[in-house]
């Protein structure tokens, strides 16, 4: 449905809310189990008329939705930039969001050190010439004046036990830079393109 906003012909687009789940938590599985449904992220820009807000909605169903206060809540409940969690097929507040809980990647700390590995001379003067020359200043400061282009990343490709993580942390120790240890699965988030943004930060 629309409404209009008072003072001019803007009209504001409300979703329409389906009401297709047999279960709590989505539709059932073929197994009988109820199929969770995914939740999307989205921040308040603002509330109307006393009992809807706007929100702000990010990942794939990125957009801007007039949607009510659900029940249990008050309109002083959502201030702007309060984020919210909506149900991606209605789209309506399904809770308010903690920024404190938010699931974030913690630095790990490492004693180790290049002469703790063995046998990879090659590879470590290859890591240190390279990310090395990102992690000092002065080496970055001197090929950015020569006008040259640095790697942004590296790949290390080996077999399990080769040592690539410990030359990792070796390298995190020697330029006192922060290490972040983080594993596939960390990478999905129940928030729609939460595991990107991760990744991009």
């Amino acid at each position: 449905m629309s409404n209009e906003e008072d003072g001019n012909d803007k009209k504001i687009q409300f979703p329409q809310y389906f009401q297709k789940q047999k279960q709590q938590g989505g539709e059932d599985n073929p197994n009988g189990t109820p199929l969770k449904t995914p939740v999307l992220r989205g921040v308040v820009v603002c509330a109307f008329d006393g009992h809807r807000i706007w929100v702000e909605a990010s990942g794939n169903m990125k957009g801007r939705y007039g949607v009510e206060i659900p029940a249990g809540f008050e309109v002083d409940d959502f201030q702007p930039g309060t984020e919210v969690a909506l149900d991606p097929n209605s789209f309506k507040v399904t809770d308010i969001l903690d920024r404190g809980k938010d699931a974030e990647f913690d630095s790990t700390e490492t004693d180790v050190t290049f002469q703790d590995v063995g046998g990879l001379n090659d590879v470590i003067s290859s890591l240190k010439s390279n990310v090395g020359a990102q992690l000092d200043d002065s080496k970055r400061e001197k090929i950015e004046d020569w006008g040259m282009d640095m790697d942004k990343s590296i790949l290390l490709i080996g077999k399990p036990g080769t040592g690539k993580t410990h030359m990792v942390k070796a390298l995190s120790n020697e330029y006192d830079a922060e290490i972040f240890m983080i594993n596939g699965p960390q990478l999905v988030e129940k928030f729609i393109g939460e595991g990107a943004k991760k990744v991009k930060r």
